[in-house]
C-alpha cells in the first residue's frame, strides 16, 4: 500500500511551504528516525521547512542549514486524539493571527518559528487533557 501512496506523499511535500509530521509518520513513510535525517531525506522533494513532532520528546524543526528543538509541555494526557491535528490547527492559528502570508514564510526567523511551534504545542497540550479531541472553551477564551 505504501508503494501506492508514496508519491502522492511526496508529491504534498514538494508543494508545501512547511511539512509537518510526526516521528512515527516518517519512520513508516521514509524509514528514517530523526528531524535530520528525515530532512535530508525530503529536502531534495522541495521541503524547506520540516517540522518533526515527537510527541512527549517535544518538537524539532529543520529549517535549511539550521535545527532547532522545542520541549512539550510536561503533562499527563488524557488522550492524545486529535493532538496532531490540533498542533497543525495551533500553527495555523499563529500564521493568520500575525497575518503570514506564503509569500512571508521563507523569511520567517527562528524567534517567529519558536512561537509558531509554541502556540501548536500549547493548542495539542490542551487537546490531550480531555476525551473531546477539540480545544476547550476556556482554552480558547485564553487566546
Amino acid at each position: 500500500m505504501l508503494e501506492v501512496v508514496k508519491p502522492f506523499i511526496e508529491e504534498n511535500i514538494s508543494l508545501a511551504d512547511i511539512t509537518k509530521g510526526s516521528d512515527e509518520d516518517f519512520a513508516n513513510v521514509f524509514n528514517t528516525c530523526s528531524a535530520s535525517d528525515t530532512f535530508e531525506k525530503i529536502k531534495d522533494m522541495g521541503c524547506k521547512t520540516l517540522i518533526y513532532t515527537r510527541n512527549k520528546h517535544g518538537v524539532d524543526c529543520c529549517n535549511g542549514s539550521q535545527q532547532s528543538h522545542y520541549h512539550a509541555i510536561d503533562l499527563i494526557p488524557v488522550s492524545t486524539v486529535g493532538a496532531g491535528d490540533t498542533f497543525t490547527a495551533g500553527m495555523a492559528y499563529w500564521l493568520f493571527n500575525n497575518k503570514i502570508r506564503q509569500a512571508d514564510i521563507a523569511s520567517l526567523n527562528l524567534h517567529q518559528f519558536e512561537q509558531m511551534i509554541a502556540t501548536g504545542v500549547s493548542f495539542a497540550s490542551d487537546v490531550c487533557m480531555s476525551f473531546d479531541n477539540y480545544v476547550s472553551h476556556n482554552f480558547i477564551a485564553g487566546l
